[in-house]
């Protein structure tokens, strides 16, 4: 799984369908932003979407 290059240690979900981006074929944290390889949905990719 991918563990994250700017974000390290972070998980990533889809805001929509909530499956785990950080598996998905081809994630990279530093990219911005990221459609879900389940349902499409374009997540924001950035430190204001960090959950703690």
């Amino acid at each position: 799984m991918y563990s994250g290059d700017k974000f390290a240690d972070v998980y990533w979900y889809c805001d929509k369908c909530n499956a785990l981006l950080s598996k998905q074929k081809g994630f990279n944290d530093s990219c911005g932003f990221w459609h879900c390889s389940e349902c499409g949905y374009k997540n924001e990719i950035s430190e204001d979407h960090i959950d703690e």
